[in-house]
């Protein structure tokens, strides 16, 4: 996993690198995203359906992982994608970023928009966890990754805002064999929110 006090800064383009998918006509969205999955993934959980971002339809939020951990490669990790209405059948599928493993597979616990001012824009929340088994330390570590993205814009490029994920993000929920017990500020939607209001 990146280094929580050193990550990159993450820019993607909804045209470089994107995607686009059509749907069957009656096909339901599960099995559509089933379907289109990168190769050798499957979605992890429940696609988030949302009209935060002001597009004519609302946009999804699809998580995927390998569909098997026999393989002798590494995992590549849990991959976050947002699907970007372009028709009434058709969606632009566009990477937001790769959770890698730390200790273990990452697990996604929460995806929500919240706005960080005062202004209507809302910022994408993911807040991702890792467990922790190891000789020293037991428990679960968590962090918060915090984008922005362009409303009603198929031409904008998300942007990882380091500084306020830092700020926000939990920390091992872990025992210690070496040193006393910690426990994570924010493992879940409302704590991240309510630590939000503190820091505005």
């Amino acid at each position: 996993m990146r280094c929580l006090s050193a990550m990159l800064l993450l820019v993607f383009s909804w045209g470089v690198g994107a995607t686009t998918l059509e749907r069957m006509s009656g096909e339901s969205i599960d099995a559509f995203l089933a379907r289109t999955a990168p190769r050798n993934m499957q979605p992890v959980q429940k696609p988030v359906v949302t009209d935060a971002l002001g597009f004519s339809a609302p946009v999804l939020l699809v998580a995927y992982a390998a569909t098997s951990n026999d393989s002798p490669d590494p995992s590549p990790g849990v991959q976050l994608f947002l699907f970007v209405p372009k028709q009434s059948d058709s969606y632009e599928r566009v990477l937001i970023d790769t959770y890698e493993p730390e200790g273990a597979d990452a697990n996604i616990e929460s995806i929500f928009f919240s706005s960080i001012d005062k202004t209507s824009d809302k910022k994408l929340f993911v807040i991702v966890s890792w467990e922790q088994n190891h000789a020293i330390v037991k428990g679960t570590l968590y962090q918060t990754f915090i984008y922005s993205l362009t409303p009603k814009s198929a031409d904008a490029k998300p942007q990882y805002l380091q500084a306020l994920s830092d700020k926000l993000s939990g920390g091992c929920d872990c025992w210690r064999a070496d040193e006393p017990a910690s426990k994570a500020r924010y493992k879940n939607a409302a704590q991240v929110r309510a630590g939000l209001l503190k820091i505005k």
